[in-house]
């Protein structure tokens, strides 16, 4: 049997209303914190002025090593309940329902959750309503409770741990169509604003020849020259991406100043262009992603093509592939190591001790 219910995000006035149905005081005012902080959502469920059961929305970073580690920004659904005379309702489904429409609307394409290895109810309820247990085994969830002195105690609960993608107006994360490097310089040649090619179509460029398919292709520009760049590309659907979503920003929106990447998408073929960086770029010096302390001035970190394609110099793209080592960024090494001259190599060098004077390129750099 189905009741009906209102879902909706908790309200301050309403906490007293919430502690006193559903108990776990101390659980409820962290969530509502939480709330508040714009790092989730906790909604309740309400039969008239009665909470029935309630969810949180995690959109903070996963606590879980392995979850992170695997998903990284992708939200994740805590403490699915439904009162004990309410349950086989259909108020658990009502809350998942309107949390994953949530997560949709802010642009998520995903979201998670953990289900105790012993709940089969629950797991049979997430994977009809599409959730697929992902292929990385089981997960520990770790948290803290009380006891009734108040002293924290550790719990602890093995779960499998299930995935549902998320619909969205926009293409998929997969479907890329990027242009090649002297399709955008024909876009941008007359264009005031001072970009460059990085990533692998940076090597390939470089090297003046493809060296592999390229998944994508990223532009870099100065964050202030995002109105001028955004003109050029008038008739296309701009998406803020970062943190695990891709919102879609209106005439008057702006890309979250925490994030520093927009896509591109090309409404008509339906698939995305580019990725474009916005970076910082104090006094116009070049600065490495991950690795502040390392500077150019910009007329040193980019260099041109013969035909005046601008793009990022091969051992600063270098630096900024030494973060993970993949294995496309160990052969990208491979392959331009022999190409760089003295000075090449030495920033390369001085970049690499900055982050690690054990870094395992090093020694293949002197």
């Amino acid at each position: 049997m189905t009741t009906p219910v209102d879902v909706r995000i908790a309200r301050e006035a309403e906490l007293p209303a919430i502690v006193a149905a559903l108990r776990q005081e101390r659980f409820f005012r962290d969530r509502w914190l939480r709330q508040e902080l714009g790092n989730g959502e906790l909604f309740v469920a309400w039969a008239g002025e009665t909470p029935v059961g309630d969810a949180y929305l995690w959109r903070e970073w996963p606590l879980e090593p392995v979850v992170a580690e695997q998903l990284g920004w992708t939200p994740t659904i805590q403490h699915l309940e439904v009162a004990p005379p309410r349950q086989n309702q259909g108020i658990g489904t009502a809350l998942l329902r309107a949390v994953q429409a949530h997560a949709a609307g802010l642009g998520y394409w995903r979201v998670g959750l953990g289900v105790g290895v012993a709940n089969h109810g629950a797991r049979r309820l997430y994977e009809r309503l599409g959730y697929v247990e992902w292929s990385h085994g089981l997960v520990d969830v770790v948290w803290e409770e009380r006891a009734p002195d108040g002293t924290p105690v550790p719990a602890s609960e093995t779960c499998h741990w299930l995935v549902r993608p998320l619909p969205s107006a926009a293409p998929g994360i997969e479907d890329w169509a990027p242009w090649h490097p002297a399709e955008v310089h024909r876009r941008l040649v007359e264009s005031t604003v001072d970009w460059y090619v990085a990533g692998g179509w940076a090597v390939d460029l470089w090297l003046g020849r493809q060296t592999r398919d390229h998944e994508d292709i990223e532009l870099a520009i100065d964050r202030t020259d995002f109105p001028a760049w955004r003109a050029q590309f008038a008739g296309f659907a701009l998406y803020d991406a970062g943190r695990g979503r891709l919102r879609r920003l209106g005439p008057g929106d702006g890309p979250d100043p925490r994030h520093h990447q927009v896509w591109l998408c090309d409404p008509a073929a339906r698939a995305w262009r580019m990725d474009t960086f916005l970076e910082e770029r104090p006094y116009g010096w070049w600065t490495c992603h991950w690795l502040p302390l390392v500077r150019h001035p910009m007329s040193l970190a980019v260099t041109r093509t013969a035909a005046g394609i601008p793009y990022l110099r091969p051992e600063l793209v270098l630096l900024g592939k030494a973060k993970d080592r993949r294995p496309k960024d160990e052969a990208d090494l491979r392959a331009l190591l022999p190409t760089l001259d003295s000075d090449a190599r030495d920033r390369l060098r001085a970049g690499l001790v900055t982050a690690d004077e054990a870094h395992p390129w090093l020694s293949l750099v002197s």
